[in-house]
C-alpha cells in the first residue's frame, strides 16, 4: 500500500470530518474539550503551512497529563461512560499532532467511526441518527479519497459512494434483524447529569407554574384498548405526605420502599386493592430520561414489566425503577380503572403520617375546625366537608400562572388573601384543610391529560401537563382522588391548560405555537417520527426480534435462522456483483475504431482472427503472407490506423480519419 505524505487539502477534510462526528459530544462535554480540538487543529495546520517539525514527545505527554487533570476536575465520578469517552476524545485530538502520513490518516478515519458510535451512548433520537448518516457519508467520501491514485470527477466519486451504501445498507438490515440482541450500551452507568427534566422530589408554591412553561416531552403512551377519558388521565408519579408549612416532601425515602425484582410483579398486600377485572387497561409507556427513579401510571396499577428496567411497586401504589432513569426507557403497565384502595382500614402509622401539620398557618387551622364543627363527625360528614371546601374553591378562587408571591404562612395567605394560584397552591391548601379537619390526606404529583396523536395512535404527555392533586382517605371507601384545580378551572382537566388560562397568559405560554398552527403541526409530526424510531429501532429488543422473526419464518428455529442469514447474505452478494457489472467501465468507439473493428470482423469471417497480443501491423503482415492480393491495401490501412492512433494534430487528424474510414469501406467493397 502506498504511504505518501498527507496533503493540506486532505488534512483539512480530515479535521472537518472529525469535527462533524464529534460535534454532538463537544456540545455535551466541558467546553475545554472543544477548545483543545480548536488549538490542536490550528497547531497542526500551522505546522503544515510553515513546514515546521511536529511537536516533541515531551510536549505531547505534557498535553496528555493536562487532559487527564482536566477530566479529573470536570467529572464527579471517574468510573463512568462519560469519562471514558472524554479520555478517548482527548487522546484522538492529540493524535492529530502526529498526523503526517496516509497511514496515520487511515487510523484516524477508523477512530472517527468510533467517535460517531459514541454519540449513540448519549443520544438515540431520530435526528441524531439522520445526522450520523450524513457524517458516515462525509467520512466515507474522505476515506475513499485516500485510496485514489488519480483525480476523478465528483460524479464518479458520488457514484462510488452510492455503490458502497447500496451494498452496506441491506447487510446492516440483515444483521440488525438476525443477530441476537444484547443489552443497549447506553444503559451503562453515567454521570447522571444529562437530560434532567421534570419535577423534583418536593413541591412548593411556584414549582409547577414554572415547569409547565416547558414544551419538552415527558412521556408517550400507547394504549392497547380504549383511550381513557381526559378526566381519567391522572398519571401518578409520587406521593408527598410531609409538610413543613411551605414545602411538601416524602415522609419516607425511596430507599425505604420495598424492592421486588421480577418481570411479573403485582400490587402489595398492604394496598388492600380490590378492582373490577373488566376495567383493566393495558398501556405501554415510553418515558424520557428525567434522572429520577419514579415512573408514571394510572391508578390503580396491578402489573408492570420492562425488559431494561428493574421495576417495583411502592407503599403508595406508584411504580419506581431501581435506579435513576438516565435514558429513554419503555415499560408496560396494566391499571384498574374501577377499584378501591385501602378501603378496609388505614394503619395507625399511615393515619398519623397523613394527619401531621406544622404549627403555623393558624387561620387555616381555625377555619378547618369551624368546618368540622359545622358538618359533624363520621365518614359521611367527611365527604360533606370535602364538598364544601371544593365548592368554596369553585366560587372564590382563580386559576393563574402568575400568582402573588407568598410568605412564610403560604396556606393562610393563599386561602384568605390572594386566592389566586396554580395546581400546587390548590392541592397544598386543600390537603392542609382536610388534615386540620381530621381527614387523612396527601398530595400526589405527576401529569394530567396529554395530547392524542391520531395518526400514530399514542398519547403525548409534555412537561406542560405537570400537575398536583390530592388524595383523601374516607373510612369505608379508602383513598379517593380529589382535584381542587378541577373545581376552580374544569377546562384544565377536560380540555387543556391553555383553555383554563386568560387569553394573555395562554398567548405567553404557547408563544408562536398559538399564532402559527403550522409550528404545532410540525412539532407533532417530528414527535411522531421520533416515537416510531424509538419504538421500532431503538427499543428493538429480544422480544421484538423474536416476534418479527416469528412473523417472517413462522417458527424461530436454528435451521430457519441459518436459512434466513445465508439467503439474505446470498442476495446481498448477488446485488453486489450486479452493481459491479452495471458499473463496469464502457468504452465508446470512435469512427476510426468502429471502421477498423468492422474490417477485423470481415477478416474474421474470412478465417483470419487477430490475436490479443498482435498490433495492427503485425496482424496485417500475417494475413498478407497468406493472401498476397490484399497486401497493398491492408498495409495502407494499417499504416493509416497507427498514424491516427499515435499522432495528435487536431484538425488534420479529422481529415485523415475520414480518409481512413473510406479506405476501410473501400477495402470491404473489393472483398465483397
Amino acid at each position: 500500500m502506498l504511504n505518501y505524505q498527507l496533503q493540506q487539502q486532505s488534512l483539512v477534510k480530515l479535521l472537518v470530518s472529525l469535527l462533524l462526528c464529534a460535534l454532538p459530544l463537544l456540545l455535551l462535554f466541558p467546553a475545554w474539550l472543544a477548545l483543545l480540538f480548536i488549538v490542536v487543529s490550528t497547531w497542526r495546520i500551522f505546522v503544515f503551512k510553515r513546514n515546521l517539525s511536529l511537536p516533541s514527545t515531551t510536549i505531547k505527554a505534557s498535553l496528555l497529563v493536562l487532559g487527564l487533570v482536566a477530566i479529573a476536575l470536570s467529572f464527579s465520578r471517574l468510573l463512568s461512560v462519560e469519562v471514558f469517552v472524554c479520555f478517548f476524545l482527548v487522546a484522538l485530538f492529540l493524535k492529530l499532532l502526529e498526523l503526517q502520513w496516509r497511514k496515520d490518516a487511515l487510523l484516524v478515519v477508523h477512530l472517527i467511526f468510533v467517535v460517531l458510535a459514541c454519540n449513540f451512548l448519549f443520544y438515540q433520537s431520530f435526528l441524531l441518527s439522520l445526522y450520523a448518516f450524513v457524517c458516515v457519508f462525509v467520512v466515507l467520501w474522505f476515506w475513499m479519497g485516500l485510496f485514489q491514485t488519480r483525480k476523478t470527477n465528483i460524479k464518479r466519486q458520488l457514484t462510488n459512494l452510492a455503490f458502497v451504501f447500496a451494498v452496506v445498507l441491506p447487510l446492516l438490515l440483515l444483521l440488525f434483524v438476525s443477530i441476537p440482541r444484547l443489552g443497549p450500551l447506553w444503559k451503562m452507568p453515567g454521570q447522571g447529569q444529562t437530560a434532567s427534566t421534570g419535577f423534583s422530589d418536593s413541591m412548593a408554591p411556584g414549582d409547577f407554574s414554572k415547569l409547565i412553561r416547558s414544551n419538552e416531552t415527558a412521556f408517550r403512551v400507547n394504549f392497547e384498548g380504549e383511550l381513557p377519558r381526559p378526566e381519567q388521565r391522572y398519571w401518578r408519579a409520587m406521593v408527598l405526605d410531609k409538610f413543613d408549612g411551605r414545602r411538601w416532601t416524602q415522609a419516607l425515602k425511596w430507599q425505604a420502599w420495598s424492592y421486588k425484582e421480577d418481570t411479573g410483579l403485582g400490587p402489595k398486600q398492604s394496598w388492600q386493592l380490590r378492582y373490577d377485572s373488566n376495567s383493566l387497561l393495558s398501556y405501554k409507556v415510553l418515558v424520557e430520561a428525567h434522572q429520577q427513579p419514579w415512573l408514571f401510571s394510572l391508578m390503580a396499577p396491578v402489573s408492570a414489566r420492562a425488559s431494561s428496567l428493574s421495576l417495583s411497586f411502592t407503599d403508595n401504589a406508584t411504580i419506581k425503577n431501581r435506579y435513576k432513569l438516565g435514558t429513554r426507557s419503555e415499560y408496560q403497565v396494566s391499571s384498574a380503572m374501577r377499584y378501591t384502595y385501602s378501603a378496609q382500614s388505614l394503619s395507625p402509622e399511615f393515619k398519623r403520617r397523613n394527619l401531621l401539620l406544622p404549627s403555623n398557618n393558624s387561620r387555616a387551622l381555625a377555619y378547618a375546625k369551624e368546618l368540622r364543627k359545622g358538618v359533624g363527625l363520621g365518614s359521611e360528614a367527611d365527604e360533606r366537608l370535602i364538598e364544601k371546601v371544593l365548592a368554596q374553591y369553585h366560587a372564590s378562587f382563580f386559576y393563574t400562572l402568575e400568582p402573588p408571591i407568598l410568605g412564610s404562612n403560604t396556606v393562610d395567605e393563599f386561602l384568605f388573601d390572594s386566592k389566586q394560584g396554580f395546581c400546587e397552591h390548590f392541592s397544598s391548601s386543600f390537603v392542609f384543610l382536610l388534615r386540620a379537619a381530621g381527614i387523612p390526606a396527601r398530595v400526589v404529583v405527576g401529569y394530567q391529560g396529554g395530547q392524542w396523536n391520531q395518526a400514530a395512535s399514542y398519547l403525548l404527555v409534555k412537561q406542560s401537563d405537570a400537575h398536583a392533586w390530592a388524595e383523601a382517605w374516607i373510612e369505608g371507601k379508602g383513598w379517593l382522588r380529589f382535584d381542587p384545580t378541577a373545581a376552580v378551572a374544569p377546562s384544565r382537566i377536560e380540555r387543556s391548560l391553555s383553555e383554563a388560562l386568560s387569553p394573555e397568559e395562554a398567548q405567553a405560554l404557547l408563544g408562536l405555537r398559538a399564532s402559527v398552527p403550522m409550528l404545532q403541526w410540525l412539532s407533532l409530526r417530528l414527535d411522531e417520527i421520533n416515537y416510531r424510531w424509538q419504538s421500532l429501532v431503538v427499543n428493538f429488543d429480544g422480544a421484538s426480534q423474536h416476534a418479527l422473526l416469528s412473523r417472517l419464518l413462522g417458527h424461530v428455529t436454528s435451521w430457519r435462522m441459518l436459512l434466513l442469514f445465508l439467503g439474505g447474505f446470498a442476495c446481498i452478494l448477488l446485488l453486489y456483483f450486479s452493481l459491479l457489472w452495471l458499473s463496469r467501465p464502457t468504452k465508446t468507439l470512435t469512427a476510426r475504431d468502429r471502421a477498423f473493428y468492422q474490417l477485423l470482423m470481415r477478416l474474421n469471417k474470412a478465417g483470419y482472427h487477430r490475436e490479443k497480443h498482435e498490433t495492427a501491423m503485425h496482424f496485417v503482415k500475417r494475413v498478407a503472407n497468406l493472401e498476397p492480393a490484399w497486401r497493398l491495401s491492408l498495409f495502407s490501412i494499417a499504416r493509416q490506423y497507427e498514424t491516427l492512433l499515435y499522432n495528435k494534430k487536431g484538425q488534420a487528424d479529422g481529415q485523415a480519419e475520414k480518409a481512413f474510414v473510406l479506405a476501410c469501406k473501400h477495402w470491404r467493397a473489393i472483398k465483397s
